[in-house]
Order: structure tokens, then C-alpha cells, then sequence
């Protein structure tokens, strides 16, 4: 089954990954991949889908809701991670902060919003998607990187949408 179609330079080295998670009752399938060239430090990374959801109850309701609070990162039952809405830049921040977390000598140098970048890797459109880049520094191997993340958010408040 053909999940992706990735084009880099034949010399580089490529891995990719999926996985099933059939108790994920809304998107079962998590695919990664990386691909570095062997030459230097110049890589290239695909996260799966990262899915953050919170439900909030009415004051009314909290009777109904007791023992059901999942602390922020416990795996909900569609596959998603338990976390509180955020701005879409924090968000990816958070993501950076996970990710490359043990590298020497992190540094943010900046940050756009993007906002056709949803657009342009032809993802179904949406009303509330936001596209953001975020551009860090680290040390890799005793000399100094740069690396770009990109990241579409899309916040949904179900019923309660404005």
C-alpha cells in the first residue's frame, strides 16, 4: 500500500516507518520517515500526524464528567493526545521542545506565520488552519545547524464554534 511518495538525491540515506494502532478508532496509521545525506548535516524529517484534544464540560455537567480528567500526554482512545488548546506557534514549540530536546546548545532564531501552506501541500481545505515555521539552532557533532520546522494547526471547538 502506498502511503507517501518522497523524491530525494539517490546517495542519501532513507528510512520510513508505519505503524497500525487499530484501538485508534480515527486515524489508525502513523507513518514517519528521515532522510539524510551522508555527506553533511543537511536532513530531511516527516513527523506522523500529531492530534491534541480537550474536552471541556460544561459547569453544569461536571456531576457527569468525575474521574474522566486524562493528565496533558495520556493517549485518548481515537489516538489522540490529551493537551489544552494553544496558540498554533506554542504549539509547535512544544512539538521542537519534544523532538530536540537533548541537543547542545539549542537556539530559536525565528518564526513566520505561512498562511497558504495548507495550500500548497494540498491538504484539504479548512476554514481554521493556520500554517506556521519556526527556525532553530543547535550543535550537531561539535558544529552548528540550522533546521526548519513547518507545522499546519487546525483548533476545532466542535458544538461551541463561533
Amino acid at each position: 500500500m502506498r502511503t507517501a511518495t518522497i523524491h530525494i538525491p539517490e546517495k542519501w540515506h532513507f528510512e520510513s516507518r508505519i505503524e497500525w494502532h487499530y484501538n485508534w478508532v480515527e486515524y489508525p496509521l502513523s507513518y514517519s520517515a528521515h532522510a539524510e545525506n551522508p555527506n553533511n548535516t543537511e536532513a530531511y524529517f516527516q513527523y506522523p500526524l500529531l492530534r491534541l484534544e480537550s474536552t471541556e464540560v460544561a459547569a453544569q455537567l461536571n456531576q457527569y464528567d468525575k474521574g474522566r480528567k486524562l493528565p496533558p500526554g495520556s493517549r485518548l482512545p481515537t489516538g489522540a493526545l490529551s493537551a489544552p488548546p494553544q496558540p498554533p506557534m506554542q504549539a509547535l514549540a512544544l512539538f521542537i521542545k519534544k523532538v530536540r530536546r537533548d541537543v547542545a546548545n539549542l537556539k530559536w532564531i525565528g518564526q513566520q506565520d505561512l498562511p497558504d501552506l495548507a495550500k500548497v501541500l494540498k491538504l484539504d481545505p479548512s476554514p481554521k488552519q493556520h500554517g506556521v515555521a519556526i527556525k532553530i539552532g543547535y550543535d550537531l557533532n561539535g558544529q552548528p545547524v540550522e533546521e526548519a520546522f513547518f507545522g499546519v494547526y487546525y483548533l476545532s471547538r466542535g458544538a461551541n464554534e463561533e
